[in-house]
């Protein structure tokens, strides 16, 4: 696939990169002090793999609209 075909918007994550990042910060602090701010990447499915991930089951919410995202 080339960029130009991926529909827009779009986000493209080197999942290994980030799965190192999110397994790095919950080494470093683990449990619920390190959560995800879905304001930083505009993604709810991001910030609900990266709670998954580093164990901490939790994410930050700024508006109604990204809590909404996060208990669906």
């Amino acid at each position: 696939m080339l960029v130009a075909d991926l529909p827009t918007p779009a986000l493209v994550v080197d999942l290994a990169s980030l799965n190192h990042n999110i397994d790095a910060m919950a080494k470093i602090r683990p449990g619920p002090s390190v959560r995800s701010h879905v304001k930083a990447h505009k993604s709810t499915r991001l910030a609900r793999y990266a709670a998954e991930r580093s164990a901490s089951h939790s994410a930050c919410c700024a508006t109604l609209r990204e809590l909404s995202g996060m208990i669906r």
